[in-house]
């Protein structure tokens, strides 16, 4: 029965079926043709995986990042991150990766910030001289901070799988996404000079005072967010409803957004949350499915008899899901492998922040590697820009990210450090 789940499983991802139909179809043998199992059970499941209040953030963090788009607070963001590094070699490459951290403070969501990164930079890069497949892959790259640096949906349905403290793996989180920032903008360095990019001219301290002040709000936003999440003040949930409050006050007071608008983001937030539910939802049952015909023991008993170490098993995960990355959604992998390797991973000793971090960071690598590749897919269709012209710069990003997950693996402390300053409770 496994045997046959997984062939209708990779089979209609091979065929190009949507994930979560594919997932949905999979375990229909399974209820069909096992005994003493009712149907009702798949929907049990399924009703349960979204019954948490810690999921409530994603839909809050989605409306916040379309709000954002609408009253322009991306692009303050933007205008203020060209100012500060523009004149770099490579500025505005540099500006993608500085707009990507600080976008990452408050949307949460990687998809979301590839859209609004992609519609505000794309076209001023090639403008700028850039390649197109270096362009959009840099864009892309940028946007994938957005899991990494709280506060993350991602973190979010992780922690709420494994039941780990959100608000410590969001401090653990903001150590390594800086970490994937530095390693980015040094390669961005390296090709501005390789491409003989000149340097621009820096703006003055005075229009960086300047500009400060005319984005302060836009600036504040993510600051309060991750701010009232480490101290306490308020849960990642609540920190979604004041992120969308802000966004909305915001605007009306710059005379940026009104109803009509609003409902509209309400609409695409909604269209947005409505595709993440599904796919925690069936990727839940098949992984029930998969846990009831064995699949952790399988799993188990071959960790245990191939890899003896930790750092072996550390590998093992980060090369599946380096893997998996390229072909299934990072949400639904998360959601159907979690429960498996988790209670294998605690049989390892491994610490639980630096598994999820290692977990999240090594998933992130999907994002920019086809096929599915959808920060990738995301930005190429804001002007149209091939897909095939951005296969020969994505390798070095890689790497990049390969350096922190290394890091990352082999010095447990880069994760520890924040969550055991902020909120030693939980550590």
């Amino acid at each position: 029965m496994l045997a046959i789940i997984l062939i209708i499983f990779f089979t209609l991802l091979v065929l190009g079926c949507p994930i979560a139909m594919a997932m949905g179809f999979a375990v229909i043998p399974f209820f069909m043709f096992t005994p003493g199992v009712m149907g009702v059970t798949i929907a049990q499941k399924m009703f349960t995986a979204c019954d948490s209040f810690s999921l409530m953030a994603i839909p809050f963090f989605m409306l916040a990042g379309r709000i954002m788009e609408e009253t322009d607070i991306i692009g303050d963001m933007v205008r203020w991150a060209n100012c500060l590094v523009g004149h770099f070699r490579g500025g505005l490459a540099q500006t993608a990766t500085i707009a990507g951290v600080i976008l990452a403070g408050v949307s949460g969501s990687a998809n979301a910030d590839a859209a609004a990164l992609g519609n505000m930079l794309l076209p001023s890069m090639k403008k700028g001289g850039y390649d197109p497949g270096y362009s959009v892959v840099c864009i892309s790259t940028a946007a994938g901070l957005g899991p990494i640096i709280p506060p993350s949906i991602n973190m979010v349905i992780f922690c709420s799988i494994v039941g780990l403290s959100t608000g410590a793996m969001f401090a653990a989180g903001i150590i390594p996404g800086i970490m994937l920032a530095i390693t980015y903008m040094v390669y961005n360095f390296m090709h501005a000079v390789k491409t003989n990019k000149p340097h621009g001219k820096f703006c003055g301290m005075k229009v960086l005072l300047k500009t400060t002040k005319e984005c302060i709000f836009a600036l504040l936003m993510p600051i309060i967010i991750i701010v009232g999440i480490l101290s306490g003040v308020f849960t990642p949930t609540e920190a979604g409803v004041v992120a969308c409050v802000y966004g909305i006050v915001f605007g009306i007071f710059t005379k940026k957004i009104n109803v009509k608008s609003l409902l509209r983001c309400c609409g695409d937030a909604g269209l947005s949350t409505v595709g993440c539910m599904v796919i925690i939802m069936v990727s839940t049952s098949l992984s029930y499915v998969l846990a009831r015909l064995g699949m952790t023991a399988i799993i188990e008993s071959f960790c245990h008899s191939r890899i003896e170490s930790a750092t072996g098993f550390l590998f093992f995960v980060i090369i599946i899901n380096i893997i998996s990355g390229c072909f299934i959604d990072a949400n639904a992998w998360m959601m159907m492998m979690l429960p498996i390797l988790w209670p294998i991973m605690q049989s390892y000793g491994i610490p639980e922040l630096q598994f999820g971090l290692v977990f999240v960071v090594s998933l992130l690598t999907g994002g920019i590697t086809p096929p599915v590749g959808m920060y990738l897919l995301i930005i190429c269709g804001v002007d149209g820009t091939p897909l095939k012209s951005t296969f020969k710069y994505i390798p070095p990003f890689l790497i990049c990210e390969c350096i922190v997950i290394l890091l990352l693996t082999f010095f447990p402390q880069i994760v520890y450090v924040l969550p055991k300053l902020i909120m030693p409770q939980f550590v």
